[in-house]
């Protein structure tokens, strides 16, 4: 099949969406800046549990099952990734003390729950994408860490595609 690409940005353009991000705190922003410090698809990202994580090593282990190679991926976490964690794990926490439709996050297994509990829908990150740099596709995001890593880093290439389970 004919490789499809999407829409990134220069790596050069990244602090400034990262910067706009960091202004937002609903779940999709914490997402994306998630899944754009891992280098994850939106998928793995969105469909992170809590169970996957491992904070002590700083690594996400993400199943097979759920990788779109079929093979587990083990990504490590840089501080910032283990922040908005920490962010997530405190909301959810805090859930369990309130009486609302917000209880179901306390007892939710995904790291970044939609507003039903389940699973946070690839709508509300585009969106949320979309309102800070329209026109740049969520999955670009791991071209403009992959031109990142040949750039300015001595990583040979088959190390920087492992980072991006190809």
């Amino acid at each position: 099949a004919k490789p499809k690409h999407h829409t990134a940005l220069s790596y050069g353009e990244l602090p400034a969406i990262m910067a706009a991000l960091r202004e937002k705190e609903h779940v999709s922003a914490l997402c994306l800046r998630f899944t754009i410090l891992t280098a994850a698809r939106s998928g793995e990202a969105r469909g992170a549990m809590w169970n996957e994580i491992d904070e002590a090593r700083k690594t996400w282990t993400v199943p097979a099952d759920r990788m779109k190679a079929g093979r587990e991926h083990k990504v490590p976490l840089c501080d910032e990734a283990l922040a908005l964690l920490k962010v997530m794990r405190q909301r959810q926490n805090d859930a369990r003390h309130v009486v609302t439709k917000l209880d179901r996050l306390a007892t939710c297994a995904h790291v970044f729950p939609g507003l039903r509990g389940g699973l946070l829908s690839d709508v509300a990150v585009t969106k949320t994408l979309r309102a800070v740099a329209p026109g740049v596709t969520v999955h670009g995001f791991r071209s403009s860490f992959r031109q990142w890593g040949a750039e300015t880093t001595s990583f040979p290439s088959n190390v920087l595609e492992l980072a991006l389970a190809h």
